[in-house]
């Protein structure tokens, strides 16, 4: 007879029915306590999760890595970043986390090599990805920006911006909302005040 998982043992009948639904739907995560990876089903992100992350407030994406503490005994689940990026389970995952230094002086190299155009690179200190209780979230994604991302503000007129609205255009961290949202035509309205843009 095979004996009970431990991670199991002790859940009550509708903890475990919870499991198993949860574990059917996301067939990428096995329904244990411990890493995980985002995917479209994942009831962190699924409809009715929270979509955030409750240490660093930002939004989960798809293929995320993350630690997954479920429900039991009438406790909610709680979801956690656990990337090199956003380190929010505490502890070092994959070799370690990124030095924020190093990687802004890498960016700033690879910035002034190949001039943005229209875009902004985040910085940590930048006040869309400062520590906030509310992040500032893309237009195109939706998304919350973080840092070193390039983002456009007022993405009809980018070269002079009359608002700051912000979509991602950083093809190489793979959100180019900007250029999925003109998708080779121009805008004719802009998109906070809905006004007809002037030629």
């Amino acid at each position: 007879m095979n004996e009970p998982r431990e991670d199991l043992a002790g859940l009550t009948p509708d903890e475990l029915f919870d499991r198993g639904r949860q574990h059917g739907m996301d067939r990428t995560n096995s329904g244990a306590d411990g890493p995980a990876v985002t995917t479209a089903a994942s009831f962190w992100v699924a409809e009715g999760g929270s979509r955030v992350c409750p240490v660093c407030r930002h939004t989960f994406r798809i293929g995320e890595r993350v630690w997954v503490d479920h429900a039991v005994a009438g406790k909610p689940a709680r979801v956690v970043h656990a990337s090199r990026e956003l380190p929010c389970h505490g502890e070092t995952v994959e070799g370690g986390t990124d030095d924020p230094e190093l990687a802004a002086r890498f960016f700033a190299a690879v910035d002034a090599s190949n001039p943005l155009k229209g875009g902004v690179r985040l910085k940590a200190d930048s006040p869309q990805v400062a520590k906030l209780v509310h992040r500032v979230k893309c237009a195109g994604c939706g998304h919350s920006l973080r840092p070193l991302e390039v983002i456009v503000f007022c993405p009809c007129d980018p070269e002079k911006p009359r608002c700051r609205l912000a979509v991602h255009n950083d093809r190489a961290r793979g959100v180019s909302c900007f250029d999925e949202w003109l998708t080779g035509r121009p805008l004719e309205h802009c998109p906070m005040s809905y006004r007809k843009r002037k030629p």
